[in-house]
């Protein structure tokens, strides 16, 4: 990141209450990198609704400001941390650390749906979050 810092955008911050509901080591600021914003077109752009990807980096933000639920991914317990937000659809933000360089950035965002949802709240694996 030191190399591109310029072209990094600070999207939101994990507080430390939302860090520990999913069990993630680190919180701060949280990163976006352009690269993301060609991913998640590339990878997810059919999935989602137009007016999310007219409007990508205003929905990150919200995520991360208001999720719905919190959880972890479970091969990446502690560098990596899920947040949903129900919108029209379940949007789910991928938010991981970079350990070598030590920041907090979006590494994908996607659509889940409500089955989905449910069975990550029954397995554990996502938890309501109250602000």
């Amino acid at each position: 990141m030191a190399n591109d810092k310029k072209s990094y955008k600070i999207v939101g911050e994990i507080n430390k209450e939302l860090a520990q509901t999913a069990e993630f080591e680190y919180y701060g600021e949280v990163y976006m990198s352009p690269g993301v914003i060609k991913h998640i077109m590339k990878k997810h752009k059919n999935n989602l609704e137009d007016y999310v990807t007219n409007n990508i980096i205003d929905y990150i933000k919200l995520i991360i400001r208001k999720p719905d639920f919190v959880g972890k991914h479970p091969k990446k317990v502690g560098t990596s941390i899920e947040l949903v937000k129900k919108i029209e659809q379940n949007l789910l933000l991928a938010i991981d650390v970079d350990l070598d360089e030590h920041y907090i950035y979006v590494a994908s965002l996607y659509p889940i749906t409500e089955a989905k949802l449910i069975s990550r709240i029954s397995s554990g694996r996502v938890k309501k979050f109250k602000k």
